[in-house]
């Protein structure tokens, strides 16, 4: 089989199996041009030749037609999936988690990827948006992504947060892609999400970090059906807590990097793709005596903390799902694993440990403002407490 070309078509052979005779090798061998369907996205079209060269020149027509849209498509003709595709290849790999933008991306603007490197058993898909062009955006569209959203029953995810997500990865593929002058405007997406980046103001309160605790230990529900197991989850809670670590570091965290004598534990970065030191985090009080009461420094210094210590299998844990069913016993709203950090910074900020200490510590720059303009959300309580201090 030859080897396919390079370029928006590809070529390669194919045997074409005569019905009235056996299969000949000279005769039957035909040439497949393969390229991304003109008029429906998502889709591919083949075109077959019985010479190579009839094939080759059908290549070159069509990557010759295309470097010529592309040269079009530098104005406001760039469809969705254009927009999203670009994106995703320049910026979003380096920005967030790859896998998930991916997801958000291609539900939007359809499949992102080379039809020739399809993954195995992937079902390609139109998407949402994908055909419909930057300068045709109308607020009908922004409406028909919603609307198609919500009655998705596919999607776990069911909460406005869950919804916005989608939209800030549209509307992110198309700052970025006004910033390197590929389109020159879009419609506002003000109507469906804040026009500016607004971090998440949620902080979990001491009453519900106590409710999800006591959850964690409900072994049945109402109507007397047993629950999963979840005792772990309180464990998870008290580390994410009281270390403001990111989910991922926690779950690669091992009973070595404790230091009980020098109150710190090494804890590593989870999403840097280059090679980073360790930063030290402090123990606080509550964490040192979590971890006398439970002997976790009895077990070797592999063993991951929410591993064999919690009674689980000694591999990183996913414990999303556990920690969405002790929010719905709860009865606690809009609160994700991450707030988690969110809650300890503020926390830590609110004990009067110093900011450049708590940078360090959670694996912020020590002239970092993310530290305060992000993570920092203080409590009623709090501020109260500070103005009455002015008083005295």
């Amino acid at each position: 089989m030859a080897r396919p070309s390079k370029g928006f078509a590809r070529y390669s052979t194919q045997n074409y199996r005569p019905k009235n005779r056996k299969f000949d090798p000279k005769r039957d061998k035909r040439w497949a041009v393969v390229y991304p369907h003109p008029t429906r996205a998502g889709k591919l079209k083949t075109e077959t030749f019985k010479s190579r060269t009839e094939a080759i020149d059908r290549v070159d027509t069509l990557n010759a037609l295309h470097k010529q849209s592309e040269e079009l498509l530098e104005t406001e003709h760039w469809t969705v999936n254009h927009v999203l595709a670009f994106w995703k290849e320049k910026r979003a790999s380096k920005q967030v988690d790859s896998g998930t933008v991916e997801q958000q991306a291609e539900y939007i603007g359809g499949c992102l990827h080379n039809p020739a490197d399809k993954p195995a058993n992937h079902v390609c898909h139109s998407g949402v948006l994908g055909a419909v062009a930057v300068n045709q955006l109308r607020d009908s569209h922004y409406e028909q992504l919603d609307n198609h959203l919500r009655r998705d029953k596919t999607r776990k995810v069911r909460s406005e947060s869950g919804y916005s997500r989608y939209f800030k990865t549209f509307r992110a593929a198309l700052y970025f892609a006004k910033k390197k002058n590929k389109i020159q405007g879009f419609p506002a997406l003000s109507d469906f999400i804040d026009e500016d980046y607004e971090p998440r103001d949620r902080t979990a309160s001491p009453e519900e970090i106590e409710r999800l605790r006591a959850a964690c230990y409900v072994t049945e529900n109402a109507k007397g059906k047993p629950h999963k197991d979840r005792k772990h989850l309180d464990a998870i809670i008290t580390w994410l807590h009281e270390t403001a670590c990111r989910s991922g570091e926690l779950k690669t965290l091992k009973v070595g990097d404790i230091n009980i004598d020098e109150g710190f534990v090494l804890i590593r970065q989870s999403k840097r793709k280059k090679a980073v030191k360790p930063r030290k985090c402090g123990i606080s009080p509550k964490l040192m005596q979590f971890i006398l009461d439970t002997n976790l420094l009895d077990f070797p210094d592999e063993t991951l903390v929410i591993g064999t210590p919690l009674g689980m299998p000694n591999k990183p844990y996913d414990f999303k799902r556990s920690w969405a069913k002790a929010c719905e016993i709860a009865k606690v709203d809009d609160l994700n694993i991450h707030d988690l950090r969110t809650t300890g910074i503020t926390n830590m900020l609110e004990r009067g440990v110093a900011l450049p200490l708590v940078a360090s510590m959670v694996g912020h720059e020590a002239d970092s403002i993310m530290t305060l303009k992000v993570y920092a959300k203080f409590t009623q309580k709090f501020i109260q407490q500070e103005m009455l201090k002015m008083a005295a």
